[in-house]
């Protein structure tokens, strides 16, 4: 089993694929973010659309696998709706 902490999880799997998380504790909020959207019943469409208008200064890359990230770290139960099931 993964023994890291879910926020250890998140922020390794970004920084594998590119993203220069510095700001660890904004990246967690923005993963957060990202599960409360869909706990909301947002669409995986949706909640990305929401972070890259948020943060517009980010690469349009960044959004789909800081969501990915989130989901398979803090909310596992929305992984069919990123296609990742």
């Amino acid at each position: 089993g993964d023994d890291r902490s879910p926020e250890e999880q998140f922020l390794s799997e970004i920084r594998t694929v590119g993203v220069d998380a510095e700001d660890e504790q904004g990246y967690l909020t923005r993963g957060r973010d990202a599960c409360a959207s869909l706990d909301g019943d947002m669409g995986y469409v949706d909640v990305v659309r929401q972070y890259n208008d948020a943060h517009a200064d980010a690469p349009v890359t960044e959004a789909p696998v800081v969501v990915a990230a989130a989901v398979r770290a803090f909310c596992p139960q929305h992984l069919p709706q990123v296609g990742q099931d």
